[in-house]
């Protein structure tokens, strides 16, 4: 009986610590600081975000920096001197213990200060109508920036593709629920590939929750949505942390009218 009972606990203790090796980091911006000039010294990066575990590693380009784990929300690192040694952008993400899950890059920016900004000739993209609010990530995996809005009365979002040099290509329409009025993403179903969240507030009516799992390069498929209530879809600085399970869960949360949150949580792909 003592060896069941031992047995059983070794069972649950290594469970717990799966699961919190694989609990999905997100990184919020800004990162601090925010851009160093070439030729700067050895410097500390904080970064904070949510699901970070113990043993979680920073990365630069790729590259994995020393790091000092603070709490589930924030990791220092050290980006050695030759990483900032030009002028360039370095892409910053998070892997937990074993590297089986890498958050959403963040791009840190290696250039000389400037006392006068001069802007370039405006680049104007087409999207549906009444554009509501819009994101900037890298949806197709390409590690260009892309640009995803959500269109409150034409009732969809757009995907208007980066090509890395200040323009984009034409964009891509999705139709989701009622008045989509903020829209972030995240790899929901955990395929490596980028998905998206919508929400949804129509003037009348309970608000809901659009998905679009994404099929790679910077293609979807068609929105699930989720009946909910949300208030407002926690996007960007504002996502809270997932459950720590190894079942990923969609790394946002809906508020309700009355202050509280609750997450979505997954089962290897999205339950309603």
């Amino acid at each position: 009986m003592r060896n069941v009972l031992r047995a059983l606990l070794l069972l649950f203790v290594c469970s717990a610590v799966c699961a919190a090796s694989d609990a999905v980091p997100h990184l919020y911006q800004p990162l601090v600081p925010t851009a160093v000039p070439p030729g700067h010294a050895t410097f500390t990066l904080t970064v904070n975000g949510t699901g970070f575990v113990s043993g979680a590693v920073v990365r630069w380009n790729a590259v994995a920096l020393a790091t000092t784990f603070v709490n589930e929300s924030r990791l220092t690192a050290s980006v050695p001197a030759v990483e900032v040694a030009s002028a360039g952008t370095g892409t910053i993400t998070v892997a937990n213990p074993a590297g089986r899950v890498v958050s959403n890059p963040v791009y840190f920016v290696v250039r000389a200060a400037t006392e006068h900004l001069t802007w370039s000739t405006t680049t104007e993209m087409e999207t549906q109508r009444d554009p509501e609010s819009l994101i900037a990530a890298d949806v197709s995996g390409d590690g260009k920036l892309d640009v995803v809005v959500a269109n409150l009365h034409a009732h969809s979002v757009s995907v208007i593709l980066g090509r890395g040099d200040g323009t984009f290509q034409r964009h891509f329409d999705y139709q989701v629920d009622n008045s989509p009025a903020d829209v972030a993403t995240g790899d929901f179903n955990g395929d490596g590939v980028a998905d998206l969240a919508v929400v949804n507030q129509p003037r009348n009516g309970p608000g809901t929750v659009s998905i679009l799992l994404g099929v790679g390069g910077g293609r979807f498929a068609g929105a699930t949505t989720f009946s909910r209530h949300p208030c407002e879809l926690l996007g960007g600085q504002r996502i809270l942390r997932p459950a720590r399970k190894r079942r990923r869960n969609l790394p946002t949360a809906h508020g309700f009218c009355n202050g509280t949150v609750r997450a979505l949580p997954g089962r290897g792909g999205l339950q309603r």
